[in-house]
């Protein structure tokens, strides 16, 4: 059983690698604020603040700032 936790956990860290190193809004997110711990800090307080549908949503806030959505008319 922990001979599958171990590989678990490697395969985790193998995406993580994969996803830091390949995706342009992790990276552009990143540069931003210069640390992995400020990346790390920030991505934190988002998802304890935010209900987040998916991580690309955090990601869009870090790199290119929080855009409100356009409030709805109603006629």
């Amino acid at each position: 059983m922990s001979a599958v936790f171990i590989h678990l956990m490697l395969l985790a860290f193998l995406v993580d690698q994969v996803q830091q190193f390949c995706c342009p809004l992790f990276q552009a997110a990143r540069a931003k604020l210069r640390t992995n711990r400020a990346l790390w800090e920030r991505m934190r307080n988002y998802f304890n603040t935010f209900i987040a549908p998916y991580m690309e949503a955090i990601l869009r806030i870090i790199a290119h700032g929080f855009e409100y959505p356009p409030c709805p008319t109603f006629d």
